[in-house]
């Protein structure tokens, strides 16, 4: 097959990370497969791109873009791309993908390509508003010809959602277990990072941004050190909008002396298999990626109960899980796994055992390249 992959920028996020090791796999199935980000990057810990990979150098803060929702400049671009690859399929990946995916099947000629989209969220997180609601319903996914979502929860509701009546799949979040092995030690890193060994380490890993909502996880950091009578730090791993009100709050919690502000970081291994807990506050979830991750590394992970959450995070055995937006049930969860180091190893390794089998690229390519010959009517 030759499969052309659609997505929003060379940055090294989930969503592109995902796609880009699905296309390495692919790849070394002899599929031919291409690149094409919407935006280029332009801030720290940039994606790897490969020979054949396309920047369409859209502008993602276009007045244009922004009120229409497709900018004709880039939607060209991306024709021409599409047109001088000829794929057999087009991935979109998330939803600004989409709506450009959808635009493409549009025009004269008859379309010898399939569109399967790569559902990562909740519709109703991100398709607010009537006018919105009814273009996806109306126009965008009518164009669909296939939809992977990478959790259960999701799945049922983007077909509820959309009304689907294209083929859809859950195929989970999977990670590239191979490549996530740490190249420096945890003493190191902890050293590295002004943090005892003795103490127990909090990780935020993501976008400083209002999505993963790095100012609660501080809050709850608070919580935890004061609850506690073992030294806690607070790790965040990532960069975004959000950095300088986040530095602002750790001062105004009173713990910027115990919080680190990691950056984005090429080796995620090293940092977070140097840390005890994975806290994830995010209002919403597909199947995050982070969680798989930090599970191979032997972290259980507190959350709150959202999207595909308890898909990858089996409470009471691989971590725990806490109503939406409940803080302090958040803080509760986490200190107990602080206060009982043997129970935050013992999940730790059970995280390790339930994800290796499940999650690893290797699994989850075989179920994409199935799905996609399923949409092509079996011809690969």
């Amino acid at each position: 097959m030759r499969i052309l992959q659609l997505v929003q920028k060379p940055q090294r996020r989930g969503a592109e990370v995902f796609t880009f090791h699905l296309s390495a796999w692919l790849r070394s199935r002899a599929h031919e497969v291409q690149t094409v980000y919407l935006y280029p990057h332009d801030g720290g810990n940039p994606l790897e791109t490969r020979a054949n990979d396309v920047v369409a150098m859209g502008d993602e803060h276009s007045v244009l873009e922004h009120a229409t929702g497709i900018h004709p400049l880039l939607l060209g671009r991306l024709r021409r791309a599409l047109l001088a690859f000829s794929p057999d399929i087009v991935q979109t990946n998330g939803a600004r993908t989409l709506k450009y995916g959808a635009a493409l099947t549009f025009g004269g000629r008859q379309r010898r390509w399939r569109l399967v989209y790569r559902n990562i969220d909740r519709p109703t997180f991100w398709v607010r508003g009537r006018l919105r609601e009814s273009l996806y319903r109306r126009v965008v996914m009518p164009r669909v010809d296939g939809v992977i979502s990478v959790s259960e929860t999701t799945l049922e509701e983007v077909r509820a959602f959309y009304r689907l009546r294209a083929p859809s799949i859950f195929v989970p979040n999977g990670v590239d277990l191979r490549g996530l092995t740490p190249r420096e030690g945890r003493e190191t890193v902890r050293e590295r990072y002004q943090t005892p060994l003795s103490a127990q380490v909090l990780v935020f890993s993501g976008n400083l941004g209002p999505q993963k909502r790095p100012d609660r996880f501080l809050r709850v950091a608070a919580k935890i050190s004061r609850g506690s009578d073992a030294d806690v730090y607070a790790w965040l791993l990532g960069d975004g909008p959000d950095l300088e009100k986040s530095r602002q709050l750790a001062a105004d919690l009173g713990i910027a002396d115990r919080v680190r502000f990691v950056g984005c970081h090429a080796d995620v291994a090293s940092v977070m298999a140097a840390c005890d807990i994975h806290l994830s506050q995010s209002d919403t979830e597909g199947m995050p990626a982070v969680a798989i991750e930090a599970a191979h590394l032997g972290l259980p992970t507190v959350a709150f109960r959202v999207g595909g959450m308890h898909e990858c995070v089996r409470h009471g055995e691989t971590g725990l899980l806490v109503p939406a937006e409940d803080e302090q049930a958040l803080a509760d969860a986490g200190l107990s796994l602080v206060k009982s180091p043997s129970l935050r190893d013992a999940m730790g390794e059970a995280a390790r055992r339930w994800v290796d089998g499940r999650f690893s690229i290797d699994v989850v390519g075989q179920q994409y390249e199935s799905f996609d010959g399923r949409v092509l009517g079996g011809i690969t």
